[in-house]
């Protein structure tokens, strides 16, 4: 009982309680998983348990879309849209192989997902249409582009 308490950081008091209580393990192991969820139960709290923070200006973010975009674009109408020098790093890519680069960027693993999995995770997964993830902006922004901002 000692060692689990001390391994889950619950005090010498809450190990010698149990002990004089006089439990045996079963018990002890029930009180040790109690005490662990109480400390773990959820607060109710009207905000995010840690505060958001900006992380830069985002124009990092906004010249990567911009420049699948133009990659997209190019593609789209050759002889309209140039094929600028930070598009070049898509060019010739699949919509997938960008929604994966994307994904990736992003830090979400992509590694055996199917192309269903992985089309669904960057249009509408935790990254997706609701949010300001990289592959949904590039595509609103080539829709608006080709369609001269009927598509809203």
């Amino acid at each position: 009982m000692l060692a689990l308490c001390e391994r889950h950081a619950l005090g010498a008091g809450f190990a010698a309680d149990l002990i004089r209580r006089g439990l045996s393990h079963d018990p002890a192991r029930a009180a040790i998983l109690d005490k662990l969820a109480e400390a773990d139960a959820p607060v109710a709290r009207g905000s995010e348990p840690v505060a958001a923070t900006a992380r830069g200006t985002g124009a990092a973010d906004a010249a990567y879309r911009d420049a699948m975009s133009e990659a997209l674009l190019h593609r789209h109408n050759p002889g309209r849209a140039q094929l600028t020098d930070r598009a070049r790093e898509f060019r010739g890519l699949t919509l997938l192989e960008l929604a994966r680069h994307a994904l990736d960027r992003r830090g979400i693993a992509t590694r055996g997902m199917s192309k269903m999995e992985l089309a669904t995770e960057a249009l509408i997964g935790r990254s997706g249409l609701h949010s300001t993830s990289d592959f949904p902006l590039a595509c609103r922004s080539l829709s608006t582009s080709c369609c001269g901002g009927r598509m809203r």
